[in-house]
């Protein structure tokens, strides 16, 4: 046998195992390649998974924790009472006076939890007699009375108030100089303080 064709032989033989060398690589290397990906593609999302679903359950606890605090404040509510010389408004004779500036005053408390916002009050009278030259201290007279059975309504002139729970301040009567002496009317008294319905208390006065 020639040179040249033994050396053909030998090179034919060196290709074809280098062939299967590369093929076997290769095979190895897409068995391994995808093994890993296979890997990765189970552990990773479960990684991701489990991050995610801690930062959520993180946030729902932060949601939950500010809702019962916010729920907690709706949940406190102030509650409105009056009285007159230490004892309930509801069904009094109170004495308003017609010649003193000076008289007790009426005492509004917030009984409830929660704060009042600035709060209004409204008086009403069902009077016998009109009271033409109306000469009131703390109560500006209306010209119309929203209040069914009462003849005049007054709005409180002083600055608004607000009260804190167990707060309370003095409503003051002040002097009623263009009523008649002797003379009483029942009376009514709305205190709104944020509520959906007013505090209402029925009593009656005299003029003294």
């Amino acid at each position: 046998m020639e040179r040249e064709e033994v050396e053909r032989i030998v090179s034919e033989k060196i290709n074809h195992i280098g062939l299967q060398y590369a093929e076997k690589r290769l095979n190895f290397l897409l068995w391994f390649g995808g093994a890993l990906l296979g890997l990765f593609g189970v552990i990773l999302p479960m990684w991701l998974t489990s991050s995610s679903t801690e930062r959520v359950d993180k946030e729902i606890l932060s949601m939950e924790k500010r809702f019962e605090e916010l729920a907690g404040k709706q949940l406190r509510r102030p509650l409105i009472e009056c009285s007159y010389e230490n004892k309930s408004l509801e069904g009094q004779v109170v004495d308003l006076s017609v010649d003193a500036s000076h008289s007790t005053p009426i005492i509004i408390r917030n009984v409830g939890d929660g704060p009042t916002p600035y709060m209004d009050f409204r008086l009403y009278l069902a009077l016998d007699e009109p009271m033409p030259n109306l000469s009131i201290s703390w109560w500006n007279p209306l010209e119309f009375c929203d209040e069914p059975g009462y003849t005049r309504a007054f709005d409180y002139t002083s600055s608004a108030q607000r009260l804190h729970p167990k707060g309370s301040f003095g409503l003051k009567l002040g002097q009623w100089g263009s009523a008649k002496k002797g003379s009483s009317a029942q009376a009514l008294l709305k205190v709104y303080y944020g509520e959906q319905e007013p505090r209402i208390v029925k009593w009656s006065v005299k003029f003294k």
